[in-house]
């Protein structure tokens, strides 16, 4: 995704004031070790803990204004000042040495899809006031294997993800929407298939799929007959959600295929609802691919391998 424009922000927070004189052991002025409250000087420090309020994923006080999925205009609105530094704010409160805890705000084709906030404490540190806060993470690792914690809030549809970042942490928040809101509780179709994709113009079609917590239309252009909608991960898919492609003949759907992420529970719930949606499914000889008999018709390809997504093709989904 294109980032169009980023702002860096520095944590609005108000100071409090503290007197006596500087003691055997208290931090110089500027200064602050790492996990204290106060910097020795007439400021107190607010530490990163003081950014995150609740028992569950919220975002941190600054943004605490703004939700994802907002346009541009609304996002100003409900939070100026987060986009009044044009080059980045540093805030008093939060400074230690040369740098400050920091906001990112990103927003791609009019809407805020991420946040992130760049902490000064360790990822262990963060890790530690944050499972007070939030609960335990969901414990992974990154590509090379470097760990990352994950916290979910389904009923917010909100994620945050901790990273390491050299001797600092970011943490990132995400949307998030729960499996059922895709796979949908009517037997009979899909959430994302109601009113029906097949037989419906391109662009009723791509408004039926924006109704359902996903990123923007992705148009394919070496194939002017093919649309993506990218739907924003279920708890059980950590990188990517899943993803529709509508194909397009004549001005209307034909047929689309799902692209579904998660876990294995998650793909049981889908063979479950393919063979409610599509009948009863055949295993071919290959035991690779499953045949449903519609209408309409439809096949499936089910993946329960970590780190693999199964494949459902319906109607008629070939260019």
């Amino acid at each position: 995704m294109n980032i169009r424009h980023v702002c860096w922000i520095g944590l609005a927070m108000a100071a409090l004031t503290a007197c006596g004189s500087k003691k055997q052991g208290e931090p110089d002025k500027g200064e602050r070790p790492a996990g204290s409250a106060t910097q020795g000087s007439a400021a107190t420090v607010v530490a990163g803990a003081d950014l995150f309020t609740g028992t569950s994923v919220t975002l941190p006080t600054p943004a605490a204004k703004l939700h994802l999925g907002m346009t541009e205009a609304e996002a100003k609105a409900a939070a100026p000042e987060i986009f009044a530094a044009k080059y980045g704010y540093e805030v008093p409160g939060t400074k230690q040495k040369y740098d400050s805890v920091k906001i990112a705000v990103q927003i791609d084709k009019d809407r805020l899809w991420n946040i992130r906030a760049e902490l000064l404490d360790s990822q262990d540190a963060a890790k530690a006031y944050l499972t007070k806060k939030w609960g335990e993470p969901i414990a992974r690792k990154n590509s090379i294997g470097t760990p990352e914690y994950y916290w979910n809030a389904p009923a917010a549809g909100l994620r945050a993800k901790l990273e390491q970042t050299a001797s600092k942490s970011t943490v990132y928040f995400s949307g998030m929407m729960q499996r059922d809101q895709l796979l949908g509780a009517d037997p009979k179709h899909f959430a994302f298939d109601d009113p029906p994709l097949i037989g419906a113009p391109a662009a009723d079609a791509v408004k039926i799929l924006a109704a359902h917590q996903s990123y923007p239309p992705m148009p394919a252009a070496d194939d002017p007959g093919r649309i993506t909608i990218q739907f924003l991960p279920t708890e059980n898919a950590f990188e990517v959600g899943s993803s529709v492609d509508l194909r397009i003949k004549n001005g209307k759907v034909t047929g689309y295929t799902l692209g579904f992420s998660g876990d294995g529970k998650d793909i049981d719930a889908l063979a479950a609802k393919l063979e409610t949606v599509f009948g009863k499914g055949k295993l071919d000889d290959q035991k690779l691919y499953t045949d449903y008999p519609g209408p309409p018709k439809a096949k499936a390809e089910l993946r329960r391998d970590a780190g693999f997504s199964s494949t459902v093709w319906v109607g008629d989904h070939a260019k």
